[in-house]
C-alpha cells in the first residue's frame, strides 16, 4: 500500500468520522467539543500511535514505495504531523502559563 497525500487524508478523515461522529447537520463542531471533553486522552494517544505504527510498518515493508515517495512522505507528511504536535505543545504551554482564558 502506498501512502499518498490522498490516502493519508482519507485515513485521517475516516478516523475523525469514526471517533468523533461528526454530523453533517451543522452540529458537528459542538458534538466534537463535547466528545473531546469526555474522551480519554490515553485512548486517543493509543489510536494515534497505532496509526503511526501502521505507517511505519508500511514504510519499512512496502517494497513498491519509490525513493521520491518516501522523501515526499518524510518532508511533507511528517513535517505536517510535527507542526501539529508543536501547535498542541504550544497551546498546552500557553494554557499552563495562563495566557489562554478558559473557553466555555
Amino acid at each position: 500500500m502506498k501512502i499518498t497525500k490522498k490516502s493519508l487524508k482519507k485515513m485521517i478523515i475516516q478516523e475523525l468520522t469514526n471517533d468523533y461522529r461528526l454530523s453533517v447537520d451543522g452540529g458537528g463542531e459542538e458534538m466534537m467539543r463535547s466528545d473531546f471533553r469526555t474522551t480519554n486522552f490515553e485512548e486517543d494517544i493509543e489510536r494515534i500511535t497505532g496509526l503511526l505504527g501502521d505507517m511505519e510498518t508500511i514504510v519499512r515493508e512496502d517494497t513498491s514505495l519509490k525513493t521520491q515517495e518516501l522523501q515526499y512522505f518524510k518532508t511533507h507528511h511528517l513535517d505536517n504531523l510535527m507542526r501539529k504536535i508543536g501547535f498542541l505543545e504550544g497551546a498546552i504551554d500557553a494554557r499552563l502559563s495562563g495566557k489562554f482564558d478558559e473557553v466555555e
